[in-house]
């Protein structure tokens, strides 16, 4: 019966049904090569303020990364084109605050002072548009796209965008309030 039907859908809606350990790795997850000084030095330098490295988690690290968000049904936000998982609602591992821990060893300058706020991952379907023009409210953010360079819909073109992060080098105006952002 419908009723019935309909119990067992809700029973299992907005729910964790199955969550990857997420555990910490014993071994660093960024790779030994990415050089943070010189990351430190062109974030501290620019007016408005972006670095983008490739390669930044070790193999090992991005496999344990992507089991866990790939075996995890924390993707509780649904949107138009993708899903969201937040601290609050099963992103929180021991993973989560392996990378954090590994940012402030690493970046001690950039995250002097500053305490994580957040931290949030989004899935896309990939044939949707995704997340619109914003602009988040933090004095320091950082992105990874952990999506395979296959993925990528104009690899010839790197100025194109090809299912990532467009850096605008501007902020928005200053008599802008957040929720006008």
């Amino acid at each position: 019966d419908l009723n019935e039907q309909l119990s067992v859908f809700f029973g299992l809606y907005n729910r964790i049904l199955h969550k990857h350990p997420g555990n910490a790795l014993a071994k660093p997850l960024v790779r030994q090569s990415v050089d943070f000084q010189d990351v430190q030095r062109k974030y501290l330098e620019q007016e408005h303020r972006a670095v983008v490295i490739d390669n930044f988690f070790s193999a090992e690290a991005l496999q344990h990364i992507s089991d866990f968000m790939l075996e995890s049904t924390m993707w509780l936000d649904v949107k138009r084109g993708y899903v969201g998982a937040y601290l609050r609602t099963g992103f929180a591992s021991e993973i989560v605050a392996q990378i954090d821990r590994e940012l402030r060893s690493n970046l001690p300058e950039v995250l002097a002072g500053l305490e994580l706020q957040n931290t949030w991952a989004y899935m896309y379907e990939g044939s949707l548009p995704g997340i619109g023009i914003h602009a988040d409210d933090a004095q320091v953010q950082i992105n990874f796209f952990l999506t395979p360079d296959e993925g990528n819909t104009w690899p010839e073109d790197p100025s194109a965008p090809g299912g990532g992060l467009v850096i605008f080098g501007a902020g928005p105006p200053s008599d802008w309030d957040f929720d006008r952002y």
